[in-house]
This record gives C-alpha cells, sequence and structure tokens, in this order.
C-alpha cells in the first residue's frame, strides 16, 4: 500500500531453488511437479542428457529433500557416459540457424555441421534445427562436430558431454545447496 502498488500471488512453491543468475530457478510446486525456469532442462541448446540429469537431479533436491541423492544421479550419470552406456541420441546438441549458411562469419559447431549437410546435398533453410555431437580429437570444437544423422558413435567425445555439459549444469545447482 506505502508503495501504491498491486502484487499478485502467481505461484506457491513447496520447495525452490534459485540459482546465482536472475530468471534461474527451479521449484517443486504444491500440485506435485517440477517446473523449471532458464536452467538447461528447459533450453533447447544443451544434449537431452544434460536436460535428464538436471531433472533428476532437481527432483532429488526439491521433491526429495535428499541432496545426497542428487549427487547419486550425477554420478550414475558420469558412470554411464565413461562406460559409453548412454543412448548416443541424448548426446545430440540442437541449435537453429538464426540466417543463411553464407551469413554465418563465425564458424560454430552447427554451422560446421549444417555445411556438412549440404555438402551431402540436404537443404538447410533459415530457421532449420542442425543436430550434432563432439567427436574425440584436438583442435576448435567446430572441427570435432559429426552432424545427425551421420554419428559415429564410437567417437563420441565422452569427456567433452562430461566437462562441459553435464558438470557445469549440475554444479549449477549442487553449489546452492552445498
Amino acid at each position: 500500500r506505502e508503495l501504491k502498488m498491486t502484487i499478485e500471488l502467481e505461484k506457491v512453491y513447496r520447495r525452490i531453488l534459485f540459482t546465482e543468475a536472475k530468471k534461474r530457478y527451479a521449484g517443486w510446486t504444491m500440485d506435485g511437479h517440477l517446473e523449471v525456469v532458464g536452467l538447461e532442462a528447459v533450453r533447447g541448446d544443451w544434449a537431452p542428457i544434460v536436460q535428464d540429469v538436471q531433472e533428476r537431479v532437481l527432483g532429488a533436491i526439491l521433491r526429495d529433500a535428499d541432496p545426497r541423492r542428487a549427487r547419486e544421479e550425477l554420478e550414475t550419470t558420469l558412470e554411464a557416459l565413461r562406460r559409453r552406456q548412454v543412448d548416443w541420441r541424448k548426446l545430440v546438441i540442437w541449435k537453429a540457424l538464426t540466417r543463411r549458411i553464407e551469413d554465418y562469419k563465425a564458424m560454430t559447431p552447427h554451422v560446421a555441421a549444417a555445411r556438412m549437410l549440404m555438402e551431402k546435398g540436404h537443404r538447410i533453410p533459415v530457421g532449420y534445427k542442425v543436430g550434432y555431437v563432439v567427436l574425440m580429437g584436438k583442435g576448435a570444437l567446430y572441427k570435432r562436430i559429426a552432424p545427425y544423422p551421420y554419428i559415429p558413435e564410437e567417437q563420441i567425445d565422452m569427456e567433452y558431454y562430461i566437462k562441459k555439459q553435464v558438470l557445469p549444469a549440475v554444479e549449477r545447482i549442487l553449489s546452492v545447496t552445498g
């Protein structure tokens, strides 16, 4: 009243977890489901394995109030990646082309994947979602990718997915919980 503002209650959560960045949080709703805002679990430019493990970790923390189980979920995923027991489709990163291929100045993984597809005769219009995986090797990331559906499963760089995809996404959550 003092500020002459109207505030409306939008949602009530049983538990909520805020990360270090604004508009990035997750909450367990009163009706019993996980709601994620701004985290990798709802962003389309991360591999599905990241979304899966992040949702399991968030469920353990928010639904079950069990940070120990959250860590076990992470460890199980890391072990599966190291043993190559993850369906390769969970590792495909999808990113849309926002302009024509020839208009990109920087070479990024999704642009490189699109160019590879074009060389194989695919038509790649603006807005096309390009899928790719990261392969083992050295050098720039865009030189170490294979486009979907031409993916040599045995060459996928599992350490890349561990260090650059899974750990950063889950550490964002676990660092908040201690």
